[in-house]
């Protein structure tokens, strides 16, 4: 009987590539009719702090007017129409919009063929977005841990790293062993230590898209600084943004040929020795 990959192997990295999508930091949209007065949609916009709101035309959102814009007379005189750029699907992935989102852009949303919601550079501050990062990040770590296995067999990876790096890793192995916790050395180098064994090959390299070991370096050195912000609840800053929007199509693309689990690696190259 043939086997099969379990379900929850696979299902765990859609959960995080597909399964965090748009509306779990979406707000919904408030709206007024065009041809409300400036002066109170102004009033009520002040009142609840909202930088824009959405106008509506005959019972549907047909774009919106930001607070900075508002002329005189009715509101919809100042509506600026939805640009495609500007429209996602209610099923985007969440990691598709966190690039224009570091960016400073405002998104809106689709929702059964019309906008209803909106999300703005603040929505990356919610909990979904550091749980969707965060555990493409740990996925991520143990895509490269199997990766570094199938290119350096029987650790064969020892002979790159220095004594001091190797000491560290022997030292917490001795420490998890005297715990009865399953383990072996690869596992206890730490995520700094495996992605410079990544930036150091160049066919590992590819896969992820890096051109150069300085490249590499510097994308796994904002990663890691990434990871350990996210891991302890920190306020994510304009760094933290601009790192993940650079990182986002590598951390998708890389998923999508790294398989974290099972027999099977979903790339076959030559071991380096």
């Amino acid at each position: 009987m043939e086997l099969k990959e379990r379900p929850y192997r696979s299902n765990l990295r859609e959960i995080f590539l597909k399964g965090f999508n748009v509306m779990y930091i979406a707000e919904p949209l408030v709206s007024f009719d065009a041809e409300q007065p400036s002066a109170a949609v102004m009033t009520a916009m002040t009142a609840c702090d909202f930088d824009l709101v959405g106008i509506r035309k005959n019972g549907r959102i047909a774009g919106y007017v930001r607070r900075d814009q508002m002329g005189g007379g009715p509101c919809g005189d100042s509506m600026r129409e939805f640009r495609p750029a500007e429209v996602v699907l209610d099923t985007t992935p969440l990691l598709k919009v966190i690039p224009p989102l570091a960016r400073g852009e405002t998104l809106f949303v689709s929702i059964l063929f019309s906008v209803g919601a909106v999300i703005t550079p603040w929505d990356l501050q919610k909990p979904a977005v550091r749980m969707a990062v965060f555990g493409v990040v740990t996925l991520l770590e143990m895509g490269i841990a199997r990766m570094i296995r199938n290119f350096f067999p029987e650790q064969t990876w020892m002979r790159r790293l220095s004594e001091n790096r190797l000491r560290k890793a022997e030292l917490l192995l001795n420490e998890r062993q005297r715990r009865n916790e399953p383990a072996d050395l690869l596992d206890c180098l730490q995520f700094g230590d495996k992605s410079d064994l990544v930036a150091k090959s160049r066919d590992m390299r590819e896969l992820f898209g890096l051109d150069s070991k300085s490249q590499a370096e510097k994308v796994f050195s904002n990663l890691g600084v990434l990871r350990d912000n996210l891991a302890h609840g920190q306020y994510l800053q304009p760094r933290h943004l601009e790192t993940i929007a650079n990182i986002a199509d590598v951390l998708e693309k890389s998923l999508g040929s790294l398989d974290p689990f099972g027999d099977n690696l979903r790339f076959r190259l030559q071991p380096e020795r």
